[in-house]
């Protein structure tokens, strides 16, 4: 066959596999009873709103790190974006169209046509039989992982898990290495498909570079040579480097601290709490189409206590047999007729073994880094491995069937229809009808939460109000947002509101950052000093969202205090949800009152930064002084101790508060007050007073001791602070204390 028409009938191949997932998509989901230009994935206080306000952040022609519309009034963008080629692909479909819902949904079916392709050409690759490559696409792309996936958005790129097996295939193959500078097409190509695996997002690319270095070594000794490992580590850096130079880069230059905040925030409970279950891996989806198998999936989970995303990993029977079947063939083929199957048996149990609850992931936690905690989601490499085992064992039965009485057009016809009932079973026992009706399932409940039909409408409630916002409160306004980044919520539940307008500027954060420390700082005062704080940033109205409140009283109680301050009434939507308070007439009263001037507001606003930012949560904590001086204590964390008490090695300061300090005469001892402890003067005020000791070794009966013949000891109070902070000109001025406390 000549390559014009080799390439011509791929391509129908290829036309056909995507139309078939395109039905199949229609059908599964029932997209003729959805709303279009409403996001799939869209709830209000789901991980989901991260992605959407992503696309939409891209089709207002934004840059992928900027974050406009939020953090306000401090415009902190978010370098934390590591999903560079989903993002590239919504930028590509915003030529064609701006509504944020119709890219989103655009893009979610776009997910299952891509998986399908790069499964079907990983398949040909391999010689598969083209009816079962298209079959093995299909049903690769309906793993259940794809849809449990939906709101964790930028994880549905399961298109790219294909172009790293198709990269490990060409390391492992023998003929990759003769004349292989002859081969440039190919090798080209393998670079190729590392750029994008490190483009499409952190977790994939790491799980890639470990496939594709193990590979390297089985390689290199099977084949005696260095030139596999060579290859394996160039490909590794090239995957690792989109990561590096656009994400990890960025984020250390310009991101202040979220790297370190990212790594504190991860840790080794939570990459058990993570791991790969295997037996979840054969269990069938919750509400299965068959009664009683979801019947028996249901009490696992229960028995099982799984409250986690491990239930995700469902392969299903296709995928669970073909994990079987490459394992036993690895363990129990005596000549490996088909290397490859037992390569594939070599992955998947090399994925179990790191990936698994204990397994190798908890050494790399312990070695390398916390950050990747989610090994659980290993188990799409360990879904394509098992489903090309599964094809490959198809392929050397359909050629069996084939060479008995030779290839006919009723064989053929045969074939094609085997695929056809193999293709609608495992997608059949892959799906379930539940994903037609809702658009999320919540283990924490066993239930599939969530209508479509019930986001469809929340969504355009919001949409109308936001924009009767903007028609009340004004267009470019500031708006901040109650509850005060409130942790009983995921990070982006506030983020709903900066999706509905362009215009409108908003408190809220999708990222762990400055800004965020800003707020916990905002959190610790009384409502009174808080709306003053407000008015200082120049905050045009305050909104409080009742979805995120747990206390219902708590929440009544702060709506009545801000009726109270304000002197209004609310905006309120239609379902009395949410309330916006408009800010301009007491905030005009606010500067008459004080002759505030811009000048003051800048001045307050830098002063108020230089604390907050820094992550202290009470500026009282400060000395003030007018004169400013060149570096303020602050102190960060406190303990009252008692006499005769342990202290372990370290630098250790004794904060005193009273009056009359001048007069105090203060001394440490130990050992019943038998040994004396050098400690030294580092700051002193009429009402404070500190000093610095160190420890070289552990010290007991560690005693501390104030003198004043002139007042009563009672009247001190006595601090040991393991930790001073210092922060350059973050002194609070006495003019800025006044007009907070007045």
């Amino acid at each position: 066959m000549s390559n014009g028409k080799k390439w011509l009938k791929e391509s129908i191949f290829c036309l056909a596999a995507s139309g078939l997932t395109i039905l199949i998509f229609i059908l599964v989901f029932q997209l003729w009873n959805k709303d279009f230009s409403v996001p799939f994935i869209y709830n209000q206080d789901g991980d989901g709103l991260g992605a959407i306000y992503s696309i939409k952040n891209i089709i207002d022609g934004n840059c992928y790190f900027s974050d406009p519309n939020l953090n306000a009034p401090h415009k902190i963008d978010n370098y934390m974006q590591d999903y560079l080629l989903p993002l590239f692909m919504v930028k590509v479909l915003s030529i064609f169209c701006d509504n944020v819902g119709i890219v989103t949904n655009l893009f979610l079916i776009l997910t299952y046509i891509l998986t399908t392709l790069t499964t079907y050409m990983l398949l040909r690759k391999i010689h598969c039989n083209p009816y079962i490559a298209v079959m093995g696409g299909i049903i690769y792309s309906y793993l259940p992982y794809h849809y449990f996936r939906m709101y964790h958005f930028w994880l549905m790129g399961c298109y790219i898990i294909p172009l790293a097996l198709w990269i490990i295939i060409d390391l492992l193959s023998d003929r990759f290495y003769d004349n292989i500078f002859q081969r440039k097409s190919r090798l080209i190509l393998d670079c190729i498909f590392s750029i994008f695996i490190g483009l499409n997002g952190i977790y994939y690319a790491v799980f890639s570079v470990i496939f594709l270095f193990i590979a390297a070594i089985i390689s290199t000794v099977r084949k005696k040579r260095f030139l596999p490992f060579l290859l394996g580590s160039i490909l590794c850096g090239l995957i690792m480097l989109p990561i590096i130079l656009l994400v990890l880069l960025p984020t250390y230059l310009w991101g202040g601290s979220q790297i370190s905040e990212l790594a504190a925030s991860r840790s080794l409970y939570q990459m058990g709490l993570y791991a790969l279950s295997i037996v979840l891996l054969f269990l069938p989806i919750p509400e299965h189409r068959i009664d009683f198998i979801s019947q028996f999936s249901s009490n696992t989970y229960e028995a099982m206590g799984i409250n986690t995303e491990g239930y995700m990993v469902s392969l299903g029977v296709f995928m669970s047999l073909g994990l079987i079947a490459s394992v036993l063939y690895l363990l129990c083929g005596k000549k490996y007729k088909v290397e490859l199957l037992s390569d594939l048996g070599k992955f998947n149990i090399i994925a179990m073994i790191i990936g698994a609850t204990g397994g190798l992931n908890i050494l790399i936690g312990l070695f390398v880094s916390t950050s990747i905690r989610c090994w659980n989601r290993i188990s799409v490499f360990i879904a394509l491995f098992s489903l090309v085992s599964m094809c490959l064992i198809l392929q050397k039965l359909v050629l069996l069937y084939y060479k008995k009485r030779g290839k006919t057009q009723l064989k053929r016809l045969i074939v094609v229809s085997g695929c056809c009932v193999v293709m609608i079973c495992a997608v059949l026992d892959q799906t379930t009808s539940a994903f037609g009706k809702y658009s999320e399932y919540k283990i924490e409940t066993r239930t599939y939460d969530t209508t479509y039909s019930e986001s469809e409408e929340d969504y355009k409630n919001l949409k109308m109000f936001v924009k009767e916002i903007e028609d009340n409160i004004g267009a470019d306004s500031m708006i901040f947002q109650f509850p005060i980044n409130s942790n009983d919520n995921t990070q982006f539940s506030q983020v709903k509101f900066a999706l509905m307008s362009s215009s409108l500027k908003w408190s809220s954060s999708n990222v762990e950052n400055a800004h965020v420390n800003w707020l916990n700082s905002l959190k610790s005062y009384n409502l009174e000093i808080i709306l003053k704080i407000l008015m200082i940033y120049e905050f045009d109205a305050i909104l409080v969202d009742k979805s995120c409140y747990n206390d219902e009283a708590d929440f009544n109680n702060l709506i009545q205090n801000l009726e109270n301050l304000v002197d209004d009434k609310p905006l309120t939507d239609t379902n009395s949800e949410i309330y916006v308070f408009d800010l301009k007439n007491v905030k005009h009263k606010f500067m008459l009152e004080n002759n505030l001037t811009q000048e003051n507001l800048q001045k307050f606003q830098q002063e108020i930064d230089s604390v907050f930012l820094a992550g202290y949560q009470n500026i009282d904590n400060l000395l003030v002084n007018e004169r400013r001086f060149e570096k303020t204590l602050l102190k960060k964390d406190s303990l009252l101790y008692g006499p005769y008490i342990h202290l372990e090695p370290g630098n250790y300061f004794i904060e005193i508060y009273g009056s009359d300090l001048e007069r105090v005469a203060f001394s440490v001892t130990s050992d019943m007050g038998l040994s004396q402890i050098q400690s030294n003067i580092l700051y002193q005020d009429n009402d404070k007073l500190v000093y610095e000791f160190n420890l070289d070794s552990a010290v007991d009966n560690v005693e501390f001791l104030l003198k004043n013949e002139y007042n009563d000891m009672d009247i001190y109070q006595i601090y040991l602070v393991e930790e001073l902070n210092y922060v350059e000109d973050a002194t609070i001025s006495l003019e800025l204390l006044k007009l907070l406390n007045s």
